[in-house]
């Protein structure tokens, strides 16, 4: 968490360059089927395409914000390609290699970007540093790579356990054992000592709206589940979403043994 803070504040004043006086933020967009993530998460990157390179450049000497956002169902993509492929693989091959045709999920998550390695060839291993949540207003820029106006996206209330029922709280300590339990499985050291990190960091956060996105640094799950939860602007339902989840995942490998 310490890293992430540090991220912020060497950021904060270029990052506001991009953002007008109603609080419109212009914020490069990485569409990528299947890739939902969550403020308060890092996530590494492999960026090889010469447009998207482009951008990384861009947003680094700019320190403009880069969002990494889920797309659309690939049907809408479907209708508009029928006669072109003969089988879903065939047209799933096509989109990958279409991404000025992706339509961006409206809601996202984007923070500044930091390269960890560019190769030999020019490809770039990155991290971005997701700081908040935006949706997206209009595409104003498509080509090379799309560029958003774009809005907070904020939660509806700011909400502690402390304030929470009992049966509320119970449901955090469920899900901090359950990812106690996890830690047992990681193979390496480094791993480990990570993760035993993140959780002392989860166990001492009081804010569920932080709490449920934390929660994205230790597992995954079904790409549009994560955008419904992305979605959400209610900490205490996403908190009732992921605490189902979790439930019904431990119920269903403990029925397998």
């Amino acid at each position: 968490m310490r890293e992430l803070y540090g991220v912020l504040f060497f950021f904060i004043k270029k990052i506001r360059l991009h953002v007008n006086k109603d609080g419109i933020f212009e914020i490069a967009l990485f569409p990528i089927p299947g890739s939902v993530s969550f403020p308060q998460t890092i996530v590494p990157l492999h960026v090889f395409e010469p447009r998207y390179r482009q951008m990384v450049q861009d947003c680094v000497r700019e320190k403009r914000l880069l969002g990494v956002c889920h797309t659309k169902s690939i049907e809408r993509f479907a209708t508009r390609q029928k006669n072109q492929v003969k089988t879903r693989e065939e047209l799933f091959q096509l989109y990958k290699q279409n991404l000025t045709t992706y339509s961006p999920e409206d809601v996202f998550s984007a923070g500044p970007v930091s390269i960890v390695e560019e190769t030999v060839d020019g490809r770039y291993l990155i991290h971005v540093h997701m700081l908040k949540r935006y949706r997206i207003i209009n595409i104003n820029q498509s080509t090379p790579y799309k560029v958003a106006h774009c809005q907070e996206y904020l939660d509806f209330d700011q909400v502690d356990f402390e304030s929470l029922t009992p049966k509320l709280t119970q449901q955090k300590t469920y899900i901090i054992d359950f990812l106690r339990a996890q830690l047992a499985q990681l193979t390496t050291q480094t791993e480990l000592f990570t993760a035993k990190k993140q959780l002392a960091d989860l166990i001492e956060e009081q804010s569920v709206n932080d709490f449920t996105f934390k929660l994205f640094r230790f597992f995954r799950m079904p790409e549009n589940s994560m955008q419904e939860i992305l979605n959400l602007q209610n900490p205490i339902e996403r908190l009732n979403q992921l605490y189902d989840f979790i439930q019904k995942f431990k119920n269903g490998v403990e029925q397998n043994y």
